[in-house]
């Protein structure tokens, strides 16, 4: 049996937790979400929302601003610790040919420091450098008074420069993993908080939609109904019939690419309201496709793109970007 009217289970759902609304995304729609409300506050019913949402922006752009310090930090660390473990291969690189020489004749304790050639460092890792390093100094000490002090002490402070920084990273590490955790928390709190928004608003205006431009700009997290990433925007509208695809972020200078998708005559237009049908346009046949400007499509003025079907019987398809 067809179902009469949209799942009710909608509106108990939180549309802003999802993949396809980036942080910046959702960061840019709560603050101007914050703006317009406070600019349409009808006798400050809307001061406790105010509080929530100012609050949630707040928490999220800092927890945001705090994971992005902590990247940079950490990609620091990394560096410096990167360059510990170069200065040490080129340390070994250099002190190679000195002990191949004092031990030419005396090839297995050469052996001692170079078990698998020199390779080995040459091609030290994260997961063998400091084995490596403790066997050098090691080495070095046991035939201190061949290799001389001075080496020891070069390799020890190699040692300990390394260990250093790579204990340094590790923990930035766990920094970083704390303020992402902080950032998801408060990026969810943002969520929760818009969501609870958008409902008590339009429990105020039930039968208003034109109000929703008044405190949300759809534009800011525009995603294809149906469509891709890119911004597609796809859908249908019954025969006879006509609907509005989007109002939010259109100007006199906005381009739109519009297809039909379908086998039946479309008309797009830019109207002045969701509620009027498109007399004039752009009639477009089964499967062709155009990009147009804001004033082939209507008045100046006009933001409300709505699409046109014709046809008495067949459910027409259509694809649109704006540009």
């Amino acid at each position: 049996m067809p179902i009469k009217m949209i799942n009710l289970q909608t509106f108990f759902k939180n549309h802003f937790i999802t993949a396809n609304i980036v942080d910046q995304e959702l960061y840019k729609f709560g603050d101007d979400h914050n703006g317009r409300m406070q600019a349409n506050n009808p006798a400050n019913i809307y001061d406790p929302l105010i509080v929530a949402i100012t609050t949630a922006v707040a928490d999220f752009l800092t927890a945001r601003s705090g994971k992005d310090t902590g990247l940079s930090i950490q990609q620091g660390k990394t560096i410096v610790m990167n360059q510990k473990l170069r200065d040490f291969i080129n340390a070994v690189q250099d002190i190679e040919p000195f002990i191949r020489y004092t031990y030419r004749a005396a090839p297995g304790t050469y052996e001692e420091f170079f078990p698998q050639g020199l390779t080995e460092f040459t091609n030290a890792n994260l997961g063998n450098v400091e084995v490596l390093m403790s066997r050098m100094v090691d080495r070095l000490t046991a035939h201190v008074a061949e290799m001389l002090a001075a080496n020891v002490t070069l390799f020890t402070n190699f040692r300990s420069a390394f260990t250093t920084a790579r204990d340094e990273q590790v923990f930035q590490f766990g920094t970083v993993e704390g303020a992402n955790t902080l950032k998801q928390t408060t990026h969810d709190a943002l969520s929760v908080q818009l969501m609870r928004n958008m409902l008590i608003i339009a429990s105020n205006n039930v039968g208003h939609t034109e109000r929703m431009n008044d405190y949300f700009d759809q534009s800011i997290i525009r995603l294809g109904t149906g469509g891709g990433e890119d911004g597609t925007i796809t859908g249908e509208v019954a025969a006879l019939s006509f609907i509005n695809i989007e109002s939010q972020g259109i100007s006199d200078t906005t381009q739109f690419r519009l297809k039909n998708t379908g086998t039946v005559d479309l008309t797009f237009c830019l109207a002045a309201d969701d509620a009027t049908s498109c007399g004039n346009g752009v009639l477009l046949h089964s499967l062709e496709e155009v990009t147009v400007t804001a004033g082939m499509l209507g008045t100046a003025g006009n933001h409300f793109l709505n699409v046109t079907n014709h046809d008495v019987a067949t459910v027409g398809l259509w694809e649109v970007e704006i540009l």
